[in-house]
């Protein structure tokens, strides 16, 4: 249990780890990205369903899921074992149910607000800046439902009942790092949780409000695309005249954390029109989800008087979705921002290097124990096909110091050590050049990587 690590939360990899067991399904991406199948069409349906009750109109909930379905990002994040396609989904429904709540009142709908809102708090960490905002939204609903100023238990009953669930995550997390890693914030300021792991000298957007604001409008640009961000502002303007609940817009609350994050060096964002690269932009994808509400809503309202009954209520939010449709074909034939950032990463020389070492593993691995640091070394471990029972890495509880002192002696067959100058991994550090390996021959070498195998009969 305890390799779940203290850095990515654990929802994601307890929701695959029973399909996972099956090799083919893990080693081609398969068990992780069913997840974000299923979380796909469920985040549409969430979409459909919230529109449609805030405007008391299908079409507008047609519309709204169209658009957040046909979203090129979306489409193509849905079919990879990424986050995104989760984290769209638990925000979805923790705003659906939101929204019901406040229509209802039914303490069911709040219940299923707070574990909505619990699944996306262990899902990504800028959730936990949206469980917040949905807490000031419970407490001013059930303030201004009570009778008077006066009388604040309906406030603190309702509160209490939303936080309670939804910030249990997020305590266990705390609690689960300082028991396994001796620090309730590993996550935060552990050895592989440094933002300076992430974000390089000189960044662009660190210490510059501007351009870190500037950096997350192109990414959510890139991802939503132009028609789509141009209609959610007569969207948003109808929004507002109508005095339609507020709560669809909680999401665009992650607009200053995520600028606050790339001002402060928290973690890198780049954009091709700021850097002329391409890292992280699914971070702009999120906004999908109040711009398809807006949008949503927009064609909530439209009627053509001399135009037929199907025509009347249809014409616009087919013209709507008719046009999400184009663009995201003509997007996919351009090139999506997040493949295109995943596309440069795999021809890149780091990557072409990585895979040049896990495919000399797959071919002559024959079995033994594998020492190997997995912090940076992740690809080879994952595309060398290794068995993930015999690999000794960080995680392997009480087995690593062993190793690394000792790796004859804790029977390690195999190691693995990244040279790259400047970036070294630990088992390079703390094993070149000594003795703990006259019992191994060099099997494999090249610019950035060593494997070393056990002599035959020592």
């Amino acid at each position: 249990m305890a390799q779940l690590g203290g850095v990515w939360l654990p929802l994601p990899h307890l929701l695959s780890l029973p399909l996972v067991w099956i090799d083919a399904w893990y080693h081609s991406g398969l068990a992780a990205t069913l997840i974000s199948m299923a979380a796909y069409v469920l985040a549409t349906r969430y979409v459909y369903k919230t529109a449609r009750d805030l405007a008391d109109c299908r079409k507008a909930g047609v519309t709204a899921g169209a658009v957040f379905a046909l979203c090129p990002a979306v489409l193509y994040l849905q079919s990879t074992p990424m986050t995104e396609s989760l984290l769209l989904c638990c925000v979805a429904a923790t705003v659906h149910h939101l929204t019901r709540w406040r229509a209802t009142r039914s303490y069911r709908s709040l219940a299923a607000t707070a574990l909505a809102a619990l699944a996306a708090t262990l899902t990504r960490y800028e959730t936990w800046a949206l469980g917040l905002v949905v807490v000031a939204v419970v407490a001013w609903t059930a303030w201004r439902g009570s009778r008077s100023i006066r009388q604040p238990r309906g406030v603190e009953a309702n509160v209490i009942f939303y936080a309670t669930p939804a910030f249990a995550g997020i305590a266990l997390w705390l609690i689960w790092n300082a028991v396994i890693f001796n620090d309730p914030l590993f996550f935060y300021s552990g050895e592989f949780a440094k933002p300076s792991l992430w974000v390089a000298q000189g960044e662009a957007a660190t210490n510059d409000w501007w351009t870190a604001l500037l950096t997350y409008a192109y990414a959510v640009l890139g991802n939503l695309g132009p028609l789509t961000l141009l209609l959610a502002v007569p969207g948003l303007a109808a929004h507002v005249l109508r005095r339609r609940d507020p709560a669809p817009l909680l999401v665009l609350a992650l607009v200053p954390v995520f600028v606050w994050a790339l001002r402060t060096g928290q973690r890198p964002l780049h954009v091709e029109e700021i850097t002329g690269d391409l890292y992280n932009v699914r971070f702009g994808l999120i906004m999908i989800l109040p711009v398809a509400l807006l949008v949503g809503g927009l064609a909530a309202g439209t009627t053509w008087t001399r135009a037929s009954r199907w025509a009347r209520g249809w014409a616009v939010p087919g013209v709507v979705v008719a046009g999400c449709a184009a663009v995201a074909a003509a997007t996919v034939a351009h090139g999506v921002d997040v493949r295109r950032e995943a596309e440069a990463f795999q021809a890149g020389r780091t990557a072409r290097g990585v895979l040049g070492a896990a495919s000399w593993l797959r071919a002559n691995y024959d079995g033994g124990t594998v020492l190997m640091h997995s912090f940076g070394n992740e690809t080879v471990m994952f595309h060398s096909h290794l068995p993930t029972r015999s690999i000794v890495y960080e995680g392997s509880f009480r087995r690593w110091a062993a190793a690394l002192a000792d790796p004859r002696g804790a029977g390690i067959r195999w190691i693995h050590m990244r040279r790259s100058p400047g970036n070294t991994d630990r088992v390079w550090r703390v094993l070149h050049g000594t003795t703990a390996l006259r019992d191994y021959t060099r099997a494999y070498i090249d610019t950035d990587r060593v494997v070393y195998r056990a002599k035959a009969g020592s």
